[in-house]
This record gives structure tokens, sequence and C-alpha cells, in this order.
């Protein structure tokens, strides 16, 4: 009917089942690291896990989905001394 071999719905299920689990591995490595170095970034964990199933653009997007993002602290504002010139 739609011209999908059972052999093509089977290799795409075991890509999938294969993706899935080195996601689930990869998040596991990830909350290690990232719990002894915090301030490790999304691109960082990307070099040093170094995952088969994925590229580093995918990768990036799949953690920063998860909230693996590093909050930035923002700077309180100085303003000049304008009346001391």
């Amino acid at each position: 009917m739609l011209n999908i071999s059972k052999q093509s719905v089977h290799q795409s299920r075991k890509r999938q089942e294969l993706f899935d689990s080195e996601l689930k591995e990869l998040i596991s490595q990830a909350d290690i690291i990232r719990g002894g170095h915090p301030g490790c970034g999304v691109e960082k964990l990307y070099e040093t896990l170094k995952p088969q199933t994925m590229g580093r653009d995918k990768f990036c997007e799949i953690f920063m989905d998860l909230g693996y993002r590093v909050r930035r602290i923002k700077k309180l504002h100085k303003g000049n001394y304008s009346s001391m010139v």
C-alpha cells in the first residue's frame, strides 16, 4: 500500500532503538560530568562523549531541549560617573 518493505520498517525500528539506547547512556554520562563540572557547556559535552549515532548539531539541539544549557549570570549594569568629571 505505502510501498514500504518489511525490511525497511525493521531497519528503521532497529536504528531508532540504537539511537534511544545511546541517548539514555549519554544522558547518564552527561549527568555525571555536569555533577563534577556544572559549567560544562553542551559542545564541550559533545567533544567529551563523542556519540556515534548523532552529529554535533543534533546532539546540541537534543541536550538544549533537555535543559543542559549553561545559564549565564547577568552582570549588574554599572552607570557612568558623569558628575565627577
